[in-house]
């Protein structure tokens, strides 16, 4: 058993994207006591903990009978979701989980664990409806243990694989992950696409991708050289330059690769000269955090390319579920402030994309129009795999598709876009207050989305509007 490594996944954040089904959940439970529900930002920075301390954080102030209710009421509107038979839309998994999960599963000397602040039956429908079962050797939920970052969940599993902890490595997107992890023993890698700022996590290592994952895991549980390697600058010159299909950039006259060693070729000139200038700005070890357009390429190339169905059906069904239709019954002026912004987004929508949306109130699911969700899928069909990249971002930041289709089609610019999506956010702090911890994940996510507008803009041959 010496030889066996075991590889251990947070599941909410790190594996799917379960942030629409969690916040309406939240919504729900809320509503059901009285309570005014917390910004979008502050109960996502709970996710990854169990349900009973996330409780008590969020409402520090309230009757100690109340949280259990609120456990309860969380539990009960997250399984009406998927309807009763169970069977409902769940939490897709991101793009190149699979791919990667196969690919570690198929190696022998690797086990794979999940330790999850879900429930045993929350992580069963999850395993169910994306054909997990059986993949995982341990599984590690909140029913049976102490509350993330209590290292219970990974010591556990350590057991039940006869694994030592020098050879495991924790994987997730919280902080409450990395602090598990540490207190276990075992090194952690963190992902920059889940919940929690990414600079926050302080992981052995942090991925953008899941394309980046294997190396990593590789170099965190080989040899101890190879897991304090760190990449340097060795090159003198960064320059962009024309090449078969497209534009690459050359660092001493060496053709720059993506993490999964494909050819770095973009489709402009000036994209190629912004990559260049991302490395040419490099001094010492190099920083992925402080190369954007070089990230987004390697994502559009090992990420889009290879699995593009299957970012085009992930994005496309934010077209059900989207932000913009769903508003609050309650209080009036945030009732009044959603139909004074969103509306004429819907408007334009109906004009320029010739799609029909329906408003509903609360969380429940509105049914859209098939003939709509169809031609926004046709829309996305059409945008090659670095625009795909961007609208990736634009989409899963604002929770909108019709916010980033407004984006790419120059109707609305990506500041302007950021503060329409940010309406029910923005009434609660002018409400109760901004909270600094939540402030400062926004500007980072704002960032992100006006970044992928200027990614959009970049992949342009022509600059014109898609």
């Amino acid at each position: 058993m010496r030889d066996l490594r075991l590889v251990i996944f947070d599941v909410d954040g790190t594996l799917v994207d379960s942030q629409a089904e969690i916040v309406a959940a939240m919504t729900a439970a809320f509503a059901a006591e009285g309570l005014v529900l917390p910004d979008r930002q502050r109960l996502l920075s709970i996710v990854g903990l169990s349900l009973d301390v996330a409780m008590l954080r969020l409402c520090p102030d309230e009757a100690p009978d109340r949280h259990p209710r609120l456990v309860q009421g969380y539990k009960d509107a997250y399984m009406d979701l998927r309807g009763a038979d169970g069977k409902g839309e769940l939490s897709p998994l991101y793009p190149g989980a699979r791919v990667a999960l196969d690919a570690l599963a198929g190696q022998d000397n690797t086990l794979l664990a999940v330790a999850t602040g879900k429930s045993r039956r929350g992580l069963d429908k999850i395993l169910e409806r994306h054909g997990l079962r059986g993949m995982f050797h341990s599984e590690q939920v909140a029913d049976d243990h102490p509350s993330k970052p209590n290292p219970s969940m990974i010591l556990t599993a350590l057991n039940e694989t006869g694994t030592d902890a020098r050879a495991a490595v924790m994987i997730g997107d919280t902080t409450f992950d990395m602090d598990m992890g540490r207190a276990a023993g075992v090194r952690t890698i963190g992902v920059s696409w889940g919940y929690h700022d990414a600079d926050s996590l302080r992981p052995d290592l942090l991925i953008d991708q899941f394309a980046d994952l294997l190396p990593a895991i590789d170099q965190l549980t080989g040899s101890r050289l190879m897991s304090d390697w760190k990449p340097k600058r060795f090159w003198k010159a960064a320059t962009p330059q024309a090449c078969d299909g497209g534009f690459t950039v050359t660092l001493d006259g060496r053709p720059v690769k993506t993490p999964a060693k494909a050819a770095l070729i973009v489709p402009t000139l000036p994209m190629a000269e912004a990559v260049a200038q991302e490395w040419d700005a490099q001094t010492g070890l190099v920083d992925p955090r402080t190369m954007p357009v070089t990230r987004s390429a390697n994502a559009a190339i090992d990420k889009v390319r290879t699995q593009r169905a299957e970012v085009i059906g992930l994005l496309s069904e934010y077209g059900g579920s989207d932000l913009l239709c769903y508003r609050a019954p309650a209080p009036d002026g945030l009732v009044l402030r959603q139909r004074q912004v969103w509306d004429p987004l819907l408007d334009w929508a109906a004009r320029d994309l010739g799609v029909t949306l329906t408003i509903g109130e609360g969380v429940v699911p509105v049914p859209q129009p098939a003939e709509s969700l169809d031609i926004l899928q046709r829309e996305l069909d059409y945008v090659d795999d670095f625009g795909l990249a961007a609208a990736h971002d634009l989409i899963s930041l604002s929770g909108s598709l019709i916010l980033a289709f407004a984006v790419m089609r120059g109707h609305l610019d990506a500041a302007r876009a950021w503060d329409v999506s940010r309406v029910d956010e923005d009434w609660q702090i002018s409400q109760w207050g901004a909270d600094e911890d939540a402030t400062a994940a926004a500007a980072v996510k704002r960032a992100a989305f006006v970044h992928a507008e200027r990614f959009y803009h970049l992949s342009r041959p022509d600059q014109r509007r898609h």
